[in-house]
């Protein structure tokens, strides 16, 4: 399978799939189940959750848009004149921002919370 990102896209797999783990281990740790079969699907959620609050906030950091004024002034133009937006950086997994996987972070979870 070929994966397409750009920019730190590459990262929310990362982060998906470290955040499932350590909420995997800590449920094993606090139920004492040492196979991991009756831990339910609370920790699974949980995961899913923090994985979405993650990937929304580091999104939004990376993918923010940054005023004219501070990446300074092309010649031509005064400072007088109203500042433009400008998007500096885009980070995709799939073409799809990567803030945007937090909404499928929590259909996640909610599908895993329903069965």
């Amino acid at each position: 399978m070929i994966i397409f990102w750009r920019g730190l896209g590459f990262l929310i797999p990362i982060i998906v799939i470290v955040i499932q783990l350590i909420t995997f281990m800590l449920g094993r740790f606090i139920t004492n189940d040492m196979y991991g079969r009756d831990i339910g699907s609370i920790p699974i959620v949980a995961g899913w959750v923090i994985s979405a609050v993650l990937l929304w906030i580091i999104g939004r950091k990376l993918n923010c848009k940054v005023s004219a004024p501070e990446q300074g002034l092309p010649d031509g133009i005064s400072s007088t004149e109203k500042p433009k937006s400008v998007q500096t950086w885009q980070h995709t997994l799939f073409w799809i921002p990567f803030e945007y996987w937090s909404i499928a972070c929590v259909g996640f979870a909610v599908s895993f919370s329903l069965s």
